[in-house]
């Protein structure tokens, strides 16, 4: 081929590319994605999780009247969960327990002294002797747990009461009966509706269990497969009412004592199977490696005294149960309304929570850095999902929470307007608002083109013109969104 050959040939196919390239940049304007530039809002915010704790507000008796004989707190006074508060009748019953607890923290040292600081003897352990220790375990686990399902039973089932969900109810609350005999806590929901029942209602239950079942006015009616029942009260109307019972009654007077009688139990068995394991497993090394241990008749002993300790500790809490007055929450005393001496009435203490409904969130350590007190939040809870909450950041945990090797830092959000709905425990997923713009120009994020020298889209000018043309952007939101400049509301902006 000739040089002037050549040259034709390059020429020829220069022009061909050109042609491509002017071919493409004027009709894919008509197939690419479109976006149009508006104002509106960009958003850079962060999304975590967290869930609302609520604050509470209790007045505090006796079941029965009596004189007030000790009054341990003031007005003012901030107090922890479990507190002893106040105590009618004589103070010895008070004093009766802590002598029960302390001979209880001496049984369980001899016995730990017993187990960890006697010698040990050559001698040959007999099968007889691993058997008695393998038959001692078995029955302490059984025995212990027996004791524990009976603690549980009586805190799950106590002073059950159904109660409203609506301020303004008329009516007369359900009678609650029966056992709790399932292992999960939590609440039941009811909704009492008109129906074809003979009754006139029916009852539509959910949470720990869910069904429909008829209302009576005349017997108790089964509620579930947990032992629980419900009847009503003649001649009241309760169509459309709603109603909860929660299992167990953290109100209840009651609760706090059998919570650590049921706490004091599980510790007791624990140690008394984990004592009784140790002495199979000691006789059976024992019998194999031909060393002493200490004899099964001194460990049956030490527990037997530990048992004898813990059930002096449970008849001091059954004598107090009726007698005393302890925090069922952390809080502080408003009201003090009987003073040492007089009879006690309906409510001898008022006990509030230091704070209303607050958002806790758990926020990893990637993000932590970002997050200042008062910034702007949203939330959107389950409950509600139609519902965006404002609130803003009140705290910042400087104490990080490890979970699965990850540090979390707790962040509480308070609201300058809480919903009637809000209910402790809800789960809510929260925006946190690093920055936000209103009113700005803006492109959806992936119509913006970057390169090292800065920003560039693709305007449409005509229907088969598409100009590169040069922007700038002053934030890149976490929304989908970029707030620009450089060119005009209503500009349509292809994509490639």
């Amino acid at each position: 081929m000739s040089k002037r050959q050549k040259m034709l040939f390059s020429f020829v196919a220069i022009v061909i590319l050109l042609f491509l390239s002017w071919r493409f940049l004027h009709t894919s304007g008509d197939t690419a994605p479109e976006a149009v530039v508006d104002r509106g809002e960009v958003t850079v915010s962060i999304s975590v999780s967290g869930a609302l704790e609520a604050a509470s507000l209790s007045e505090l008796g006796f079941p029965q009247p009596g004189r007030l004989s000790a009054l341990l707190v003031e007005e003012g006074q901030v107090v922890e969960t479990g507190e002893l508060l106040a105590t009618i009748g004589s103070s010895a019953a008070a004093a009766d327990r802590a002598r029960a607890v302390a001979n209880l923290r001496e049984a369980e040292a001899n016995r730990e002294a017993l187990l960890n600081g006697l010698p040990l003897e050559e001698r040959i352990v007999s099968s007889t002797t691993v058997e008695q220790a393998r038959v001692a375990y078995e029955n302490t686990i059984e025995t212990e747990t027996e004791k524990i399902a009976v603690a549980k039973a009586s805190l799950y089932s106590t002073d059950l009461v159904a109660r409203t969900t609506n301020p303004e109810e008329d009516t007369t609350a359900p009678i609650v009966s029966g056992s709790y005999n399932c292992e999960d806590d939590g609440s039941y929901q009811l909704d009492i509706y008109r129906s074809a029942a003979n009754s006139g209602y029916s009852i539509r239950y959910s949470g720990l269990e869910e069904g429909v079942v008829e209302a009576s006015f005349t017997q108790p009616v089964k509620l579930g497969e947990c032992g629980l029942s419900l009847q009503f009260t003649s001649g009241d109307r309760y169509g459309g009412s709603e109603w909860s019972i929660d299992i167990p009654n953290l109100n209840s007077n009651t609760y706090s004592n059998r919570l650590r009688s049921l706490e004091l139990t599980e510790q007791q068995a624990e140690a008394n199977i984990e004592a009784a394991k140790y002495v199979y497993e000691l006789a059976k090394d024992s019998a194999a490696n031909q060393l002493a241990s200490p004899r099964i008749e001194d460990l049956i002993t030490a527990n037997a005294r530990v048992s004898a300790a813990q059930a002096s500790v449970l008849l001091a809490d059954a004598e107090l149960e009726e007698k005393a007055i302890y925090a069922p929450f952390s809080g502080q005393i408003a009201k003090i309304h009987t003073a040492i001496g007089e009879t006690t009435s309906e409510s001898v203490i008022d006990l509030v929570a230091n704070e209303n409904f607050s958002l806790v969130a758990r926020v990893p350590e990637i993000d932590i850095a970002k997050l200042s007190i008062g910034q702007n939040t949203e939330a959107s809870f389950d409950a509600a999902a139609n519902e965006q909450i404002a609130g803003e950041i009140s705290f910042i945990s400087p104490i990080a929470t490890v979970i699965d090797g990850v540090s979390y830092f707790e962040t509480t959000i308070r609201f300058n307007n809480q919903p009637d709905w809000f209910r402790d425990g809800l789960n809510a997923d929260i925006n946190v608002f690093l920055e936000k713009e209103t009113d700005v120009l803006r492109l959806p994020n992936r119509f913006i083109n970057k390169t090292t020298s800065g920003s560039y889209v693709y305007l449409k000018r005509g229907r088969n013109e598409v100009a590169t043309t040069s922007i700038s952007v002053t934030h890149v939101g976490s929304n989908g969104y970029s707030a620009i400049s450089g060119i005009n509301e209503g500009d349509i902006v292809i994509a490639r």
